[in-house]
Order: structure tokens, then C-alpha cells, then sequence
């Protein structure tokens, strides 16, 4: 991304922040572990001025390896912009540690994961040399989860199942309230009409990408951070969106809201041609509330005194 480019970008997050002065997280750097011989690797250099391999040792032109340190560069920015105010805001990054970790086709699926965390218990080089240039220091990272600096997607997803399953085990009238359905295989699908929009919360007893983005904001909002700015791959615009005012709803996060940033991923040594200029950007508040008396405000009611 070019300099006029970044610097939109982190303008449009200042001027979504105006209205508020409280604590801002700030999601950047997302990156994916990527099996590699009897171990995993990420798919963003480690150290500066150096390419992520693959298991041959060749370098790793995967998508977001150039994403990973543009954002993390944004973030970095805006998080150094709002620290010279005198406002508290904070880094998190997100590791998508299953689409190319799965136990189904990778015995040790888990054993990678922890192996990987448990060695790297400080940010990146990279990230660090970033950081630096901006004037911030590992204090600018949040901490977050059981894996830090990192936040682990799987452990987002378990998170999440464990919080709707317990809600489904606790009260029989919620299967009937939300329209559990049967597979094939016995197991339930639980699906939830947030306002008029059907979703899947559950399927097949597992949650999604929109579910864990709906456990990191619930998370977030524990920690009490009001407002995310959320740098995203293209590709996952629309789950996290849902995610994000599914997270709303259902929790009744009123005074929260979150800026999606959706940035194309361009894989390292080919060419942006000018794509990475061009994020789209998705503001996400409160909905609005149902009328009286409605259906939907009855289970949102009824899930919001059960998880709280």
C-alpha cells in the first residue's frame, strides 16, 4: 500500500473513533500457520528483511504474507496516533491456526499448535521492528488469552461452542425458542434469526469464522474496549461483519462498535497493482431494536439473562 493510501486508512479510523474516548483495541498482523515438515509455520517472516519457507525451503508467496505486515503496520500507526493523545489503545492479532491445521488430516494438528505458541512467547522481529519505528514497544500489545502475543481462532471457536452449548443444555425451551435442526448425523445446527437475518451459531456442534469474532468482541468488551478497529482479509469481510452484529445483538453490546477494514491479500513478490489501495470499509454498531413484543426480542432477552 502506498503512503497516500495507509494514510486514508488510518484517517478513516480516527474519524470513526471521534465520538468516544474510551479504551480502542485494534486488530492487525493476521496470519495463518502453515504445516512445515514435523512442525508448523507462519505465513509471515519472523524476522525483518527476511521471506517465510515452506517445507522445502522455498520461499512462501502465500496471500497474506505482505497483508500480515501492512496491517500490522497500520495498526501500529494508528495505535501510536491515538497513544500521542493521551488515549489507551492496544494491538491483538488474530492466527488462523486450523484451515491448514486440521486434526482430520493432521494427526498432531494440536501438538503443532501448542509447539508453535509455546516457542514463540514474544511478537515477531518483524512486527517488533514496526513497533519500533513508530515508538511503541511490546506494551502496545494486549493481552488477551492463554497464547500471548497471539490469539489463537481455535481457541476462539472451542470458546464459543462451549458458551452454546452450555445455553442449550441449561433450558429446553431454548431448541424450540431458536429452531435447532437435525443432520443427518444426529447431531444440531443451532440456527438464531438475529432481527429478521437467519444464522448458524452452531453446526454440527462446531462454530465458524463469524462465531469467533463474536467471542473475541464478547472478550473485548469484558476487558472494557468499546470500540475495534479490525484489519481483515477481503476474503472474510462478511463473516466477520456478521459476526460483529451478531455479537451486538445477542450480548447486547449497545455502546460497542467496530470498524471492519477489508483489505485484498496480495501474496509476497507479486504485484498489488494498486488492489491494496482500495479496503473496504464496514462500520458496525447496535442494531436497532425490534418492535414490542416481537419474537426476536423475546429470545434475544431470554439468551442475553442466560449469558450474562
Amino acid at each position: 500500500m502506498n503512503l497516500d493510501g495507509a494514510e486514508a486508512v488510518v484517517q478513516e479510523a480516527l474519524d470513526f473513533l471521534s465520538d468516544s474516548s474510551g479504551p480502542v483495541a485494534i486488530h492487525a498482523g493476521h496470519f495463518m500457520l502453515v504445516a512445515k515438515g514435523d512442525t508448523c509455520a507462519p505465513t509471515v517472516a519472523i524476522d525483518s528483511g527476511t521471506e517465510p519457507i515452506d517445507s522445502n525451503g522455498n520461499p512462501l508467496r502465500h496471500r497474506l504474507s505482505q497483508f500480515t505486515l501492512e496491517t500490522w503496520r497500520l495498526g501500529a500507526t494508528l495505535a501510536a496516533e491515538l497513544r500521542a493523545s493521551d488515549r489507551q489503545a492496544e494491538l491483538l492479532t488474530l492466527v488462523n491456526d486450523w484451515q491448514y491445521l486440521r486434526s482430520s488430516t493432521l494427526p498432531n494438528a494440536n501438538t503443532l499448535r501448542h509447539e508453535f505458541y509455546a516457542s514463540n512467547p514474544k511478537p515477531f522481529a518483524s512486527f517488533m521492528t514496526i513497533l519500533e519505528h513508530v515508538g511503541l514497544d511490546e506494551t502496545a500489545i494486549m493481552t488477551l488469552g492463554r497464547w500471548n502475543p497471539f490469539v489463537s481462532e481455535s481457541w476462539l471457536r472451542r470458546r464459543i461452542e462451549r458458551r452454546f452449548k452450555r445455553l442449550i443444555a441449561t433450558d429446553d425451551r431454548l431448541a424450540t425458542r431458536l429452531a435447532v435442526q437435525r443432520h443427518f448425523d444426529g447431531s444440531q445446527c443451532l440456527v438464531f434469526d438475529d432481527f429478521g437475518r437467519a444464522c448458524r451459531l452452531l453446526v454440527c456442534g462446531q462454530s465458524d469464522c463469524a462465531g469467533e469474532v463474536m467471542e473475541l468482541i464478547y472478550m473485548l468488551y469484558e476487558q472494557g474496549y468499546r470500540r475495534l478497529v479490525n484489519f481483515i482479509p477481503k476474503e472474510c469481510e462478511t463473516p466477520v461483519n456478521e459476526g460483529t452484529r451478531r455479537a451486538i445483538a445477542l450480548f447486547r453490546l449497545g455502546d460497542f462498535a467496530a470498524l471492519n477494514i477489508a483489505l485484498p491479500c496480495i501474496a509476497a513478490g507479486c504485484s498489488p497493482n494498486g488492489a491494496a489501495a482500495s479496503p473496504s470499509n464496514s462500520r458496525v454498531f447496535a442494531d436497532p431494536p425490534p418492535g414490542p413484543g416481537g419474537e426476536i426480542e423475546a429470545v434475544v432477552e431470554y439468551l442475553h439473562k442466560k449469558v450474562g
